[in-house]
């Protein structure tokens, strides 16, 4: 039998660092490097928000990692102060649909409220329906459409 715990950590800690970069690297949607960009600029700034969640399964093989969430804050445009963003979560493909991401989730929204955050905001890719169906079911709705245009 195996057990699963959620630890917080700042996402700056060198000793989760490499972990969250490579996690973040193979978030789905995501270009090359976004998890090393998103976590630099969190260095550079204050984040009342910022938390890494790490889901550490302990079984008869020791632990591993089972999954994780990333709260930072985000500033949109036209936005003076930062808004709490639920900026990634994954769980492990042989641990889904067992109500790990939604525990992951709620952990994200305490830690949110707790940080002064009013609002939680979440970004889905528009062909993502698995991620805006589990989104609105969780009680986000779509507030704005960006657009972007690469350089």
């Amino acid at each position: 039998m195996t057990t699963v715990r959620i630890e917080t950590q700042a996402p700056g800690e060198e000793s989760c660092r490499d972990e969250l970069e490579r996690v973040l690297g193979a978030q789905p949607g995501r270009e090359p490097g976004w998890g090393s960009r998103v976590l630099a600029a969190a260095a550079l700034r204050e984040d009342p928000f910022a938390a890494f969640l790490r889901a550490v399964e302990t079984g008869p093989d020791g632990e591993s990692l089972a999954g994780g969430a990333l709260l930072l804050g985000l500033a949109g445009p036209g936005e003076a102060q930062a808004r709490p963003w639920f900026a990634a979560l994954w769980v492990r493909s042989d641990l889904r649909g067992r109500g790990l991401g939604r525990k992951l989730a709620r952990k994200v929204e305490d830690l949110a409220r707790a940080g002064g955050g009013e609002e939680l905001v979440l970004e889905v890719g528009p062909e993502d329906d698995t991620a805006l169906f589990t989104a609105e079911r969780w009680g986000f709705f779509r507030e704005r459409l960006w657009m972007s245009r690469s350089l």
